[in-house]
């Protein structure tokens, strides 16, 4: 017999009006099963009602169902027919079977939500809010699995279970999201399993089908297995809806309106996946053919081939997809396209093998010591190698997080790099390596901590010692904005030193010196205070000298300094 079902909102007005009026169990619009019950001795329809039914005041319902001419004459052998949709059924919980990522759920839909973990048992009532992130896996009371997917909004607004028979009736609201529900078949017309939205019903007697719907209600069902009744608020109870068997799928709009039914895509070609899928930079990363006239693909990852421990899943725009921080291991993967009205396709699975590849660690430094002051601008960086390293990635700049780097070498096949001239201060370097796999990606480690070298000013270089007149000087090339540092002492080692002082001309003057052999060394000093090293040491020879009235140095005829005996 075919199923024709009412929207759950509907049924429930229905049957309350009818009790309220009566008090007595009214017969649903849906077909209906007996449960047939043999008299037996002292049996009355008011003790069958105390057991079968809601009340014992519902005897009367019994009566007139079962053509009963008098009541207080029940005879041992007969055989009384209760409607099963009228038995008594009480409230069951549902237990989480697997949690992943942010899923919070609240006893009322009023109630702020808490983290659920897999064990927990949820009460009839209960409102389930998946994050981006989540998946959450209900087992049922008869053993219906639902699986509900990230940025899902569900509750379970009805599980109830008959107290004669232990068949279940179970309605699940879907506000927002996806829910993928594989139900145990059903017995008896009694036993149900609604998915309710905003703007459509689900009904199922044993199938796998999937149920979607938007933030504006429009709702699409696809069938893999079984049979699913779909009914709008305008069909139920007076027009068919749409009954859809596997392989297929339809929708309901925003305003309502029963589209045809349609085939589902075929499922996507994952012939040519990979086993292996390396995890190089924190992410896995796969790619199918296109299904024709998909517009976005579902992908999930699971522990189980069923697809039940679901720990990724996601939408993706084209048939390339990412997942980050996938750990090693095997997982299965299901995947399928979904239509431009949003019904889900055939989805294939396979087995796959994730196994991360660790980022190469960075190489030790070398040369220069941290914090080392070089004279040569021209600075040799070297570093130690890394085992199934292929290449070096160096930086040098002037500030600490490299934001303009003044060299950013990549492809160093060696860890050593001899930069051009530096301009004196202090510099930044530091180092990555970078490895090369056999699929032709590559993987950068992290940068090794920065460090810093200085590179001091040029130590100055004499040009001449004294001029014309003045052999009393000493001159060095000079650069605008130094200041220079003069050490003069009376030893090589510069010992016993008889001068240490500062100019700001590349010029010094030693006429107050007196007359002896002295060692003389100069250092330069930038505008940033880094100072040279001491240039090569100069000596000097002082003498008396006799000079004229206008204190020039007397020469004799052929140019000799005249000096005093």
């Amino acid at each position: 017999m075919k199923l024709r079902t009412l929207a759950l909102a509907l049924v429930a007005t229905h049957l309350a009006s009818a009790l309220a009026h009566t008090g007595a169990p009214v017969s649903p619009a849906w077909p209906s099963g007996d449960v047939h019950h043999t008299v037996a001795p002292g049996d009355t329809l008011y003790s069958l009602a105390q057991r079968y039914l809601a009340s014992p005041r519902q005897w009367p319902a019994l009566q007139r169902h079962n053509a009963i001419a008098n009541p207080l004459r029940l005879q041992p052998g007969q055989v009384v027919r209760i409607p099963e949709a009228w038995l008594s059924a009480k409230p069951v919980v549902a237990v989480v079977d697997f949690v992943h990522g942010a899923v919070n759920a609240a006893s009322r839909p009023q109630v702020p939500g808490r983290p659920v973990a897999a064990g927990a048992q949820l009460a009839e009532g209960t409102r389930l809010q998946v994050g981006e992130d989540g998946y959450v896996s209900v087992r049922l009371a008869d053993g219906s699995l639902i699986r509900v997917l990230a940025g899902s909004d569900v509750t379970l607004d009805h599980m109830r279970q008959r107290t004669a028979t232990g068949t279940t009736s179970v309605g699940i609201g879907l506000q927002r999201g996806s829910v993928q529900s594989t139900v145990t078949r059903k017995t008896t017309p009694a036993q149900r399993f609604d998915i309710r939205t905003p703007l459509a019903v689900a009904s199922v007697r044993g199938t796998e089908f999937d149920v979607s719907v938007t933030d504006g209600g429009h709702t699409a069902t696809s069938v893999t297995r079984g049979l699913v009744a779909v009914r709008t608020p305008t069909h139920a109870g007076t027009a068919p809806g749409a009954d859809l068997l596997a392989g297929e799928g339809n929708t309901v709009t925003g305003a309502g309106t029963l589209s045809q039914t349609v085939k589902l895509l075929p499922a996507p070609d994952l012939a040519a996946l990979p086993p292996v899928l390396e995890s190089t930079d924190n992410t896995v990363a796969l790619a199918v053919p296109a299904v024709p006239q998909a517009a976005l693909y579902r992908v999930r990852f699971a522990r189980d081939e069923a697809l039940v421990q679901v720990v990724r899943n996601a939408n993706f725009p084209t048939p390339h997809f990412r997942f980050d921080g996938l750990p090693d291991g095997p997982y299965f993967v299901g995947i399928r396209g979904v239509d431009g009205a949003g019904i889900s396709g055939v989805e294939a699975r396979a087995a796959v093998t994730v196994k991360v590849i660790p980022a190469p660690p960075p190489p030790f430094y070398q040369s220069p010591a941290p914090g080392a002051q070089v004279s040569n601008p021209q600075v040799l960086l070297l570093c130690t190698g890394v085992p199934g390293v292929t290449w070096f990635h160096l930086q040098v700049s002037r500030s600490e997080d490299f934001a303009n780097p003044l060299v950013d070498e990549n492809r160093l096949s060696v860890c050593e790099h001899a930069t051009q001239q530096l301009t004196p201060g202090t510099w930044y370097w530091r180092v990555a390596s970078i490895s090369q796999h056999s699929n032709g990606k590559t993987l950068a480690g992290p940068f090794a901590a920065a460090q810093s070298f200085t590179v001091l000013p040029t130590a100055p270089a004499f040009v001449a010692a004294g001029t014309a007149g003045m052999d009393n000087q000493v001159h060095w090339d000079g650069q605008t904005g130094h200041t220079y540092r003069i050490q003069v002492a009376q030893d090589e080692a510069f010992a016993q030193i008889v001068a240490d002082q500062a100019t700001q001309q590349p010029t010094w003057d030693f006429a107050d010196l007196a007359p002896n052999t002295y060692y003389l060394r100069v250092q330069a000093i930038d505008a940033a205070g880094v100072a040279s090293t001491f240039s090569p040491v100069r000596q000097i020879n002082t003498r008396p000298k006799l000079r004229t009235s206008d204190g020039a140095a007397v020469q004799s005829s052929d140019g000799t300094l005249v000096t005093r005996p």
